[in-house]
């Protein structure tokens, strides 16, 4: 597999991020943030892709997204994801897009890994300092996963609708599960996945795709992501709205 070629599974969660250079900031303000949200749903509806997760960042987006239809379909959305965003851009701020010429990957084995990665995108302004709530930012799916009064558009993978058998109990139990915070191993071993191409799973997830693709694509996790809890506490950190 060379260095430019990336593995991209049918029927699989991807955990997608694409940066600006040196970390410019593309959304600038609210109308640029709230178009490229405007896309995402439009580009969910144009191609066989399903939302599990995203969050907005001032020069990065994060994406957990999994191609219904062809595997090619990741790559077609952030295309059409890039482009509008850009042009949208330079409309505006009459400037060319600081995209890098290309987005970062993982397959996520469906399993514990997919909720993981749910957690530490919807957590992203928290952990960058942006905000000191998670309620408090408005530029990700954790709104629409967790408020009550948010229309949600959102595609719920199984490993989530497992947490409950409506939502409210879903809503709940991944409340206790965003509580317990990121495990700092299991996000070493996501970003190092992401950054270099490589799939995040199990050892058996990953020697299957190995196999598939004739080599090692991957770096051995200690141990497994950490289950949700399942009973009561608090409420997440940095999180004061109502149940």
């Amino acid at each position: 597999m060379s260095s430019k070629e990336r593995v991209l599974l049918q029927g699989v969660p991807h955990y997608v991020v694409h940066k600006t250079r040196d970390g410019s900031p593309i959304f600038r303000t609210t109308v640029d943030f709230n178009y490229c949200e405007r896309q995402l749903l439009e580009l969910r509806r144009e191609y066989e892709v399903e939302i599990h997760a995203w969050c907005l960042l001032p020069g990065e987006v994060h994406l957990l997204i999994t191609p219904t239809g062809r595997a090619t379909e990741v790559s077609r959305f952030m295309k059409g994801l890039s482009c509008r965003t850009a042009l949208f851009f330079k409309k505006i701020h009459g400037e060319e897009s600081p995209w890098e010429s290309r987005f970062l990957s993982t397959p996520v084995q469906p399993s514990q890994w997919v909720l993981t990665i749910m957690r530490m995108i919807e957590l992203l302004p928290v952990t960058r300092g942006l905000v000191q709530k998670i309620n408090q930012y408005a530029h990700s799916s954790l709104r629409m996963r967790c408020e009550k009064t948010q229309t949600s558009w959102l595609d719920d993978p199984e490993e989530y609708l497992r947490l409950g058998t409506n939502r409210d109990e879903r809503r709940f139990a991944y409340r206790e599960y965003l509580r317990m915070g990121n495990n700092p191993k299991e996000v070493d071993f996501i970003v190092n996945a992401v950054t270099r191409g490589l799939v995040t799973g199990s050892d058996r997830f990953i020697r299957e795709v190995a196999e598939k693709y004739g080599e090692r694509v991957y770096g051995r996790p200690r141990g497994r992501p950490r289950k949700r809890p399942s009973q009561d506490g608090d409420s997440p950190p940095g999180d004061d709205s109502e149940e």
